[in-house]
């Protein structure tokens, strides 16, 4: 169903609706007799919901029923997404609780009062609000995976973290013998097979050498740097009891990082098999620098839906890439946006990280303003804003990037970088 049909339609019922864990407060306006309202609480299960869901579709005849809500994903908006009726409201939580507070200052809440007044936000300011239109199946699908993948890698992260704290306790030489990363599968195998200096000082130079040759690591410097420090190993502490609990502290992180590893490779393998028979993956597979993890990330920022973001402004302030300038009498300043998509405000300025060094316009532009003084984090806000301009044009057209054409166009206006990446 489109958004533009959507709001035309005539409502039989509003909803506001104040989600929770075990149960949800229900507030609803019976348009079809007189804006009567009337309360009702609902189980948070699947079942419960869906009887409820019938119950309304029988009561008003299959009419559509506006539902205002403060979430925008999990297992309650998925059920409601199930129903062609059910129009959905979702509503930023900051929204509602600034909201609430111009009605209640102590900053006191209660359920009930906060279904009230989601009902009166979609009953008295509804033309404010908007209708949301759900993208495609692999659109969703694909913005699950990648957000999940993302928090997977964040988990692995911690994981090494802590590896690399207890190993410096009583084993530091492990660090640069395993290679540095020690999130590499090289690195879990080497902690595995030699969990102490004790152990590794059994191995043969020879034995070592064959292990990180079935790795793939041939590097006769590094190889030659790591037998040097097996040559020389000193213990930290020969405290038996104390070594072995180091092990096992060892041995547990390295199996979350396998395990973490194995997740992020099958989400990395999925997220490929639904990005790849996407009509606009080629899009955004032509950004330089953007890659298999960034591009997917980018289409799903952007989605299937070209009426979502009809100008470049649109994308850059629901995405806090766009500064916003704030006055009060004669005072004005500027700030980045405080409340916007997180996952997707990260998206771009990784890309933007990326670029440079991969694109010729974004490497000298940020070395430009490297050399006027400006922050790194700055830049790459300016660089993500530019390039969020740039993928949208794209975007619109269905077409992809072509870097020599935007040279000559930076060329063709002036751009006081375009004489640098002429020479």
């Amino acid at each position: 169903m489109q958004m533009e049909k959507r709001e035309e339609i005539e409502f039989a019922a509003l909803v506001g609706l104040d989600w929770s864990e075990e149960k949800h407060d229900v507030k609803l306006c019976d348009l079809t007799n007189g804006n009567r309202v009337e309360s009702v609480k609902i189980g948070n299960t699947p079942e419960e919901i869906e009887e409820w869901v019938l119950s309304l579709r029988e009561r008003f005849n299959g009419g559509y029923i506006g539902i205002c809500l403060e979430q925008s994903k999990g297992m309650l908006i998925n059920k409601l997404l199930m129903y062609d009726f059910i129009v959905l409201y979702p509503i930023n939580p900051a929204v509602s609780a600034k909201y609430r507070e111009a009605f209640f200052p102590s900053k006191a809440k209660n359920d009930p009062v906060d279904a009230e007044l989601l009902l009166e936000l979609v009953v008295k300011h509804r033309d404010r609000l908007t209708a949301w239109r759900p993208d495609s199946e692999q659109i969703r699908a694909l913005e699950i995976l990648t957000e999940n993948r993302r928090q997977l890698v964040e988990e692995r992260k911690s994981c090494v973290q802590r590896l690399q704290s207890v190993l410096k306790k009583y084993y530091p030489q492990a660090i640069e013998m395993c290679g540095g990363d020690l999130s590499k599968e090289m690195a879990c195998a080497f902690l595995m097979k030699y969990e102490s200096i004790a152990t590794l000082k059994k191995a043969r130079p020879q034995t070592l050498r064959k292990f990180y040759y079935s790795y793939n690591c041939r590097s006769e410097e590094a190889i030659l740097r790591r037998l040097e420090i097996h040559k020389n190993l000193k213990e930290v502490t020969d405290e038996a009891f104390i070594i072995k609990s180091y092990i096992l502290a060892v041995k547990g992180l390295v199996k979350q990082i396998r395990s973490l590893n194995k997740s992020i490779e099958e989400h990395e393998k999925e997220i490929a098999s639904i990005y790849d028979g996407l009509e606009d993956a080629e899009v955004f597979n032509s950004f330089p620098g953007a890659g298999e993890v960034i591009a997917p990330r980018l289409l799903v920022a952007f989605g299937s839906q070209r009426d979502k973001y009809p100008t470049p402004a649109s994308i850059q302030n629901y995405s806090g890439i766009s500064p916003v300038t704030e006055k009060s009498g004669k005072n004005e300043w500027i700030h980045h946006r405080w409340r916007c998509p997180t996952f997707l405000k990260q998206s771009f300025h990784e890309y933007a990280q990326h670029s440079v060094g991969k694109s010729v316009w974004a490497t000298n532009y940020y070395e430009l303003k490297k050399k006027e003084g400006k922050k790194h984090n700055t830049i790459i806000r300016s660089l993500a804003y530019k390039w969020q301009r740039i993928m949208h044009k794209c975007w619109q057209d269905k077409t992809p990037y072509d870097e020599q054409k935007y040279l000559r166009h930076l060329q063709k206006k002036g751009s006081p970088y375009a004489p640098k990446i002429a020479a």
